[in-house]
């Protein structure tokens, strides 16, 4: 089985969080937030939204230029293949999303091991750097014991 590798985890905390507050456990009410760690995260209410890349390519001039138009270029304008179609997405329940990426120092509190991939392909060295080289199990993990420990 491939285990995908996520640059953020942000993501994955906002929907465990989103879990615990529906559990009727001891969750946040207000607009924003400060956890047990340090992470700070806003308030998502309900409603919909279009997710994925868009069909018209974003002009030359606002994309960031990276020296060439290769295959990194191409997807920067035209997206990845699993950012299509365009799709609706509908957020049913308020949820709380990370203001910043989850960095080494705070995926580390749970997971040191971790610090042995720091640095891997040149980057994420630093504590305050984002967390790399996570697969989404162990991000889904990450997650749901910082919600036990939180909103347990």
């Amino acid at each position: 089985m491939e285990e995908r590798m996520v640059k953020n985890v942000t993501f994955a905390i906002a929907l465990l969080l989103a879990g615990a507050a529906s559990q009727g456990g001891d969750h946040p009410t207000g607009k924003e937030f400060t956890n047990s760690i340090g992470m700070k995260f806003v308030r998502i209410e309900p409603g919909t939204f279009q997710m994925g890349q868009i069909k018209t390519p974003l002009p030359w001039e606002i994309l960031p230029h990276t020296g060439g138009r290769g295959d990194r270029m191409d997807s920067l304008i035209y997206g990845d293949f699993d950012e299509k179609p365009v799709h609706t997405v509908k957020i049913a329940k308020e949820l709380y999303v990370g203001v910043f990426e989850v960095t080494n120092f705070q995926y580390e509190l749970f997971d040191p091991e971790h610090r042995k991939l720091r640095g891997k392909a040149g980057f994420s060295r630093k504590d305050d750097e984002a967390a790399v080289n996570v697969s989404w199990y162990d991000a889904r993990s990450f997650c749901r014991r910082l919600s036990d420990k939180d909103h347990g």
